[in-house]
């Protein structure tokens, strides 16, 4: 946790040397400095563009970042790599960063600022994945923020304010944060049909119009492990379904991660009996800690939440390990 906060820090400052106008297919190497994005950017199948710490891509008007081929922006904990808009003078945000193909699955991002995006638009694709889209495509992400994203939030659509997941991807976070989110489903996380691994991430102060104000999951196998997902926030009208986490039709993996103060249920189950989640702490959750489907428990894993053992330290928990009282950290 030293280490995120530390890159959190950085992630505030903007030390620019240059600025300069781009659009249009992206190659080569870019930054240091400060780039003004005056229309939709991209990077090709088959090209790669590299971007050098102290980069700054400030985006001038709803553009998205389009990645079909291997963009690499590697920032260091001192100088760290921005995508932002000013929300003032552009108040329809850019477009976030989107991975569009199997051919951007090697891209690699680290202390990286996402900021400031909105997916929106007739098209649905158009309104899935605020800060990071990803289809059949598998980024890696590191020591990232991914910070005040929205998703089309007030429409049918609007997945994924955070980061959206689809057909296969398998985007990889570590110790990265998710927070300040919103859309109509899955405030910080969406991921349908796919199986990304969140790993030291923060999943805090999130929130759905509906459910899922943390994350949400459908027919998906996505892992959390030493996560926290803390303040997130699902509608009144849908809080039951999960201010934390839904699972619908998911095999989640859930391990020594922390589920707490959620606006909601902390885990909704719906047709997820085979998930695995051991040694967590869920706690202080306002509409319940662990909510299955129809209240039926077999939507869950068998018995989760039942406190019929004794951990190691003599604290009552379910037959996973997990405890669910604030007192026992």
């Amino acid at each position: 946790m030293k280490r995120l906060c530390a890159a959190l820090v950085m992630l505030t400052c903007v030390n620019a040397i240059s600025a300069t106008d781009i659009s249009g297919s992206l190659g080569g190497t870019y930054g240091p400095g400060i780039y003004h994005v005056m229309d939709t950017i991209s990077v090709e199948s088959g090209d790669s563009v590299q971007l050098v710490p102290a980069t700054t891509f400030i985006f001038d008007g709803s553009y998205p970042f389009k990645i079909e081929g291997t963009l690499l922006a590697e920032g260091t904990e001192t100088d760290s790599i921005i995508f932002t808009t000013d929300t003032l003078a552009n108040p329809e945000r850019w477009r976030g960063l989107r991975f569009l193909k199997t051919t951007s699955s090697g891209s690699q991002l680290a202390f990286c600022l996402i900021e400031n995006s909105y997916a929106t638009g007739d098209d649905s694709e158009d309104a899935r994945g605020g800060g990071v889209y990803c289809d059949s495509s598998a980024p890696s992400f590191q020591n990232c923020a991914i910070m005040n994203n929205r998703a089309s939030f007030g429409t049918f659509y609007g997945f994924g304010g955070g980061v959206y997941c689809q057909n296969a991807s398998a985007p990889i976070l570590t110790n990265c944060l998710i927070s300040g989110n919103r859309a109509r489903y899955g405030g910080g996380i969406y991921c349908n049909h796919a199986t990304p691994n969140y790993t030291n991430c923060v999943i805090s102060n999130n929130s759905a119009d509906t459910y899922g104000g943390g994350a949400y999951c459908g027919f998906a196998s996505p892992s959390f492990i030493h996560c926290t997902f803390s303040d997130n926030a699902a509608s009144v009208s849908w809080s039951e379904w999960g201010g934390g986490i839904t699972s619908d039709h998911c095999s989640l993996t859930i391990k020594n991660t922390m589920i707490v103060y959620s606006e909601g249920s902390g885990i909704y189950l719906n047709s997820s009996a085979s998930s695995q989640i051991t040694f967590c702490d869920i706690y202080g959750n306002s509409d319940g800690d662990i909510v299955f489907s129809s209240g039926n428990p077999t939507q869950g894993p068998p018995n989760i939440g039942l406190l019929d053992t004794i951990n190691a330290n003599s604290d009552s928990c379910d037959t996973y390990m997990s405890v669910f009282s604030a007192r026992l950290l």
